[in-house]
């Protein structure tokens, strides 16, 4: 019996010392005690690159017409209704390609026609690449996306049948700058629509490269009234900011924004209207 009193005597010093090493006392003369608040840090796994672009085809239908020597007309000797050969798509759409960009990570896409063997068949695309920007999280419908579309140029065919390949390549290694346009809103003249969201369309000046259809994507929404939105600046020179609903739903939108003439830094923000235009201006600070 003694000896387990000893022990349990043992441990409760023990505790009691924990305790000690850890308390301070407050009396009369020493009214506040304090002690360093310390944090550990551990770096969140950072989230790799996975590309995935859907590629959606129009049929790849196309009709040749020969040429028609017409009607034979006794009165005139002449051959009435004469026709030329004529390359025509089956449907509207049929040479379109369109490509959706799912990664996290802008690429380039390239479109290139290869001749059947044996064809003398030619074609060539409206835009031969498409650049297309990083998809937004949580805003698959605006996924990033591009048109392109194929038309015979030249060539002919006396039977149905293949005349050619075409083939859609990804290049998912091409280096992209990234840079973020922050959009402070003015209450007295604001563009977000009444969920508060903004949306920003972007695209280049000298192709069709764009970060999606419009309205554009929305922006990310920040404390207050600020946006932002992370821009590959190598691949977009233009965007637009705007409240994403067209003009019988009260839409309202930024003048184009050429941002090579902004600098190095874009936080813009609304600061007129242009009443000729119908579109407001924007200041950068």
């Amino acid at each position: 019996m003694r000896k387990l009193l000893s022990v349990l005597l043992a441990v409760a010093m023990i505790c009691a010392l924990a305790i000690t090493a850890n308390a301070d006392t407050l009396d009369a003369t020493t009214t506040t005690a304090s002690k360093d608040v310390n944090a550990t840090y551990v770096e969140g796994a950072k989230a790799g690159t996975v590309y995935s672009v859907d590629v959606a085809w129009g049929d790849m239908q196309f009709t040749y017409t020969d040429r028609s020597e017409g009607v034979w007309n006794p009165a005139t000797h002449t051959y009435d209704n004469k026709t030329e050969a004529a390359w025509a798509p089956a449907a509207a759409d049929s040479g379109n390609i369109t490509v959706t960009n799912h990664s996290n990570a802008a690429v380039s896409v390239a479109f290139a026609y290869t001749p059947a063997e044996g064809s003398t068949v030619t074609a060539a695309f409206d835009n031969a690449t498409a650049t297309l920007a990083a998809a937004v999280e949580n805003d698959v419908e605006n996924a990033p996306k591009a048109t392109v579309n194929l038309s015979i140029t030249g060539g002919t065919i006396s039977a149905t049948g293949k005349i050619g390949t075409v083939t859609v390549t990804l290049d998912a290694t091409e280096e992209t700058t990234t840079k973020t346009v922050t959009f402070t809103d003015n209450s007295e003249m604001s563009l977000a629509n009444e969920s508060g969201e903004v949306y920003l369309y972007a695209w280049n000046g000298a192709d069709i490269s764009i970060n999606t259809t419009w309205p554009g994507q929305k922006m990310t929404k920040g404390e207050g009234n600020v946006y932002t939105f992370e821009l590959d600046v190598n691949t977009y020179d233009h965007i637009i900011i705007g409240n994403g609903l067209d003009s019988t739903a009260g839409g309202k939108q930024t003048v184009d924004i050429d941002l090579t003439t902004l600098g190095e830094t874009y936080n813009l923000s609304v600061s007129g209207f242009d009443s000729d235009a119908g579109k407001y201006t924007v200041s950068n600070s």
